[in-house]
């Protein structure tokens, strides 16, 4: 599969909401329901992690960051879609992407009252494990952190390890901000099993 050129432009043009339409499209194979169950889990609605998420949570990988506050969101815009500088955790997300070894990041959004959180960990060259997790508020159900959800686990591409390293050299702030966009840090993405690093 042909990789983007080496630019934050390139990068941030490509494939905004990639991730999130397939983690959508994954969904449509197991959906969370109303009541926060998931097929196959039968997970209640506070939340018990589904076993897929059990099993790639367990890999030792190395927590290599700061979660960082996801960007491009255009209901909720972050720091940098501000025109903000990056933060020091910015940083190291796109430093240890750029270097293409095993770890693990977190990007957690937060808009509305839900809260999403992508786990993506690093298993190999140009290869990562993405969860997503969803909480939403919910007075009715009894859970101190709100009604919680999994998307299916996918297996994405990442861009070329360059493409990291030109954003870390960005001063365009419409760049800044879409080299924080997670769905930009992948070219494609389907439904995968857990997996560790070799």
């Amino acid at each position: 599969m042909p990789r983007r050129p080496s630019s934050p432009p390139a990068l941030a043009r490509g494939g905004l909401g990639l991730l999130a339409a397939l983690l959508g499209l994954a969904c449509a194979d197991g959906p969370p329901s109303a009541s926060g169950e998931t097929s196959g889990g039968g997970e209640g609605s506070c939340g018990l992690r589904p076993d897929e998420v059990v099993l790639q949570e367990a890999c030792p990988l190395d927590r290599r960051c700061p979660t960082v506050a996801r960007q491009g969101d255009p209901r909720c815009p972050g720091h940098l879609d501000r025109g903000d500088p990056y933060l020091d955790e910015d940083r190291c997300v796109l430093e240890f992407l750029s270097l293409g070894q095993p770890g693990e990041v977190l990007v957690e959004g937060a808009c509305e009252g839900e809260v999403e959180r992508l786990t993506i960990a690093v298993v190999g060259p140009g290869e990562a494990i993405v969860t997503s997790e969803r909480r939403t508020p919910c007075d009715a159900c009894g859970c101190p952190e709100g009604e919680r959800a999994w998307a299916p686990l996918v297996a994405c591409e990442l861009v070329d390890l360059a493409s990291f390293t030109a954003c870390l050299e960005a001063s365009d702030p419409e760049a800044r901000a879409s080299c924080l966009t997670p769905e930009t840090w992948f070219i494609g993405c389907e439904g995968s099993s857990p997996r560790c690093a070799p």
